[in-house]
């Protein structure tokens, strides 16, 4: 949903077709100005996502949280902790 966007991407993208690179144009972050090119890579109706248009997203981060699990797993049987009083 393109008004989602912050006003200067919405206004710069707003009327470009699939494709198009639009810029430069300038943004703040609140840490001072910036320019930004964009390219417009697709264009979708707005409305609620079906399973089908998110499943590679859920997967690969269903993948990378096990990774992380996995990699936390062996971090805490390789360190060693001694506590003394």
């Amino acid at each position: 949903m393109i008004e989602r966007l912050p006003p200067a991407y919405g206004t710069s993208l707003g009327s470009a077709e699939v494709g198009a690179v639009v810029g430069p144009f300038e943004v703040n972050d609140g840490s001072g100005p910036s320019f930004v090119v964009a390219k417009l890579t697709d264009r979708s109706a707005a409305g609620a996502y079906t399973l089908d248009d998110v499943r590679e997203q859920v997967r690969e981060r269903v993948v990378q949280q096990k990774n992380v699990e996995r990699l936390l797993a062996e971090l805490r049987q390789s360190t060693h902790v001694q506590i003394s009083l």
